[in-house]
């Protein structure tokens, strides 16, 4: 699978999650340039309110499995099983 083809699938996964956090207190921002060389991170949720409570009932919003409990600033990588999930790739995405 071709690089430019992987990525489609990372852009896929965050056009998903746009629209599942459309009306909650986050936005999603996709493929975010964060370094002076480029280094693309799959997804960031960023809250948009503060003083928001944890929780569906609190957001109002019913969230996927596994995104329950999002803090003010939350980045998310997407491995094709193309892609190895490996030591380097959780140093690049906690290094942001």
């Amino acid at each position: 699978m071709t690089p430019d083809r992987i990525r489609q699938w990372h852009r896929l996964f965050g056009i998903t999650l746009t629209d599942v956090f459309s009306d909650s207190p986050w936005r999603v921002e996709l493929e975010k340039e964060l370094a002076l060389q480029s280094q693309l991170l799959d997804v960031v949720i960023i809250e948009q309110t503060r003083g928001v409570t944890e929780g569906p009932s609190a957001t109002g919003v019913e969230l996927p499995d596994g995104l329950d409990g999002l803090r003010a600033h939350n980045l998310l990588t997407y491995k094709s099983h193309h892609e190895p999930l490996d030591g380097w790739a959780l140093d690049e995405l906690i290094g942001h």
